[in-house]
């Protein structure tokens, strides 16, 4: 039991704890499961999962390349994430019953941002045939199992988000640094909507302040968007018409906002990123900070 005990302790300072002591551990990229059930998140350039409120923290993979931006499948079978552990960035999974890895882009430039459709297909970023002189990127996607990728949107964008019906895409597009988080020029990031069966692209929150990612819940949509201050994170129903007149904000931080979030499938829970820190947040309660634990070392907690 003792040495259990120093073991924990021992992990506890890696993660930026002892006994307790709290301090910024440093986690980024984070992602909820569909049910709201475990994280994940990167920490020092490897995948780690855990329970909803931190505990049992483990890591999954263990290489000298840096794994980031881990995104659970729909079903919560699977994370999908980008490493370089190959040279530039490519997408992997991570099978959570197997344990197995696979590599499934070997482009020799950039893969990433992966994202999930409700068939299980990956959804990517990348720079192949298309893209010339512009700063976005292509998107592609895994169609009809086949393991080549093919070109899935007409436009080029910093990163796709397909809705849970995989008929209604969500496109990021823009170029202007996401750190400038008071930029209000024509370069601001924006984000669109796709109708994939029809075709179309419409705004999905214009506005004159950067807007720079979206999650989809069932019946939702979320952002991140600076036109309060600070990103923060807003929400409005979505359905066959479009997005609803109005976003509400969740969050209300008034500079130095969100980097980074994720949403459960029912939109009730949330996770994100701010500061160094990761935190959870009911609906309609304040966010909590997440205190990640050592699988096995719960009792010291």
């Amino acid at each position: 039991m003792l040495g259990l005990r120093r073991l924990c302790v021992g992990i506890f300072l890696v993660l930026g704890m002892a006994m307790g002591m709290e301090a910024q551990v440093l986690a980024r990229f984070p992602s909820i499961h569909p049910d709201a059930e475990l994280l994940a998140f990167s920490y020092q350039g490897d995948i780690w999962i855990s329970a909803d409120d931190g505990s049992d923290a483990r890591r999954i993979t263990v290489h000298e390349a840096y794994d980031s931006h881990p995104r659970w499948s729909r079903d919560g079978s699977q994370l999908a994430f980008q490493s370089n552990r190959y040279g530039s960035n490519d997408v992997f999974t991570y099978d959570l019953a197997s344990g197995e890895i696979e590599r499934h882009t070997y482009y020799s430039g950039s893969d990433s941002y992966p994202a999930w459709r409700s068939n299980g297909a990956l959804v990517f970023r990348s720079a192949r045939t298309y893209k010339q002189l512009e700063r976005e990127s292509e998107i592609y996607t895994f169609d009809d199992g086949l393991a080549t990728p093919n070109r899935a949107l007409d436009a080029l964008g910093l990163m796709a988000e397909p809705s849970y019906n995989d008929r209604y895409w969500g496109l990021v597009k823009g170029y202007c640094r996401t750190t400038r988080e008071a930029y209000t020029g024509s370069a601001r990031q924006n984000i669109w909507w796709v109708d994939r069966k029809t075709e179309t692209y419409e705004p999905l929150a214009m506005d004159s302040a950067q807007d720079i990612m979206l999650r989809w819940a069932e019946e939702e949509v979320f952002i991140l968007s600076a036109r309060t201050g600070g990103y923060n994170i807003f929400v409005t129903e979505f359905s066959e018409k479009g997005p609803g007149e109005k976003w509400l904000p969740l969050t209300d931080f008034e500079e130095r906002g969100i980097s980074y979030f994720d949403v459960s499938r029912d939109g009730q829970k949330l996770v994100f990123e701010r500061l160094g820190e990761v935190y959870t947040m009911e609906r309609g309660e304040k966010p909590q900070k997440v205190i990640l634990i050592p699988y096995g070392c719960s009792t010291l907690r």
